[in-house]
C-alpha cells in the first residue's frame, strides 16, 4: 500500500482508506487474489483424474493427533470459507468444477 500511496501521491497526514487507493489504482486486494488462486487450484485438483499422486494424498485424512492449543485451519477449511463467502457449499464447486469453461 505504501508504494501505491506514493504513485498517486497520498501521504498518512490525508488518512486516506486502502480501498480507496486500491479502487484508484485499479489494483485487487491481495486477500482477493490469494482466494481466487486457491479456488483456481480446488478446481484443478477435482478435474484431476482419481488416480493422481497429488489428488490421493489431498483425499486422505491424517490419523495424527492434533497438537494443544487452538487449531491450524486446514486447507479444506478455508476453501469451505471462501465458498461460504459466495452462498456455496462443499458439493456445489465439485459439480461445477468439472466444466473448466464454468
Amino acid at each position: 500500500m505504501k508504494y501505491f500511496k506514493g504513485i498517486i501521491g497520498v501521504t498518512k497526514r490525508d488518512r486516506a482508506r486502502n480501498e480507496q487507493i486500491r479502487t484508484t489504482v485499479k489494483v485487487e486486494s491481495i486477500k482477493n487474489t490469494i482466494e481466487r488462486q486457491q479456488l483456481r487450484w480446488f478446481g484443478h485438483l477435482n478435474r484431476m483424474g482419481n488416480n493422481r499422486q497429488t489428488k490421493v494424498i489431498w483425499e486422505t485424512r491424517s490419523s495424527m493427533k492434533r497438537p494443544r492449543g487452538r487449531p491450524k485451519k486446514r486447507w479444506d477449511e478455508e476453501i469451505a470459507e471462501i465458498l461460504k463467502k459466495y452462498n456455496k457449499s462443499w458439493q456445489d464447486p465439485k459439480t461445477l468444477t468439472q466444466d473448466k469453461k464454468e
